[in-house]
């Protein structure tokens, strides 16, 4: 991760557009190299991490999965996180 992505990754988001803007690819194997307590999909081959360690999980089929459906867009995926978790963001 460069400086840049490191510092908008770790700025608090309160906003929808603030939180998909600390989101960052990265390989499964890699992400779970570094939180080796998590379990991922079967079929999850890539992760978008977030501000605050949310993820959404990145299927081999193309769809983003969220515990504990699957969405066809990463945009409604990032939606659901966000509207499940704000007042964590906002309020801490």
């Amino acid at each position: 991760m460069t400086k840049t992505e490191n510092q908008s990754a770790s700025i608090k988001p309160t906003r929808f557009r603030q939180f998909v803007g600390t989101g960052r690819f990265i390989e499964a194997n890699t992400f779970l190299n570094i939180h080796k307590e998590e379990v991922l999909h079967r079929d999850c081959v890539d992760v978008v991490q977030y501000y605050g360690c949310m993820y959404i999980q990145h299927l081999k089929s193309g769809l983003f999965y969220v515990k504990p459906r699957t969405y066809k867009t990463l945009s409604r995926a990032e939606r659901f996180v966000w509207d499940k978790y704000k007042e964590k963001f906002i309020n801490n």
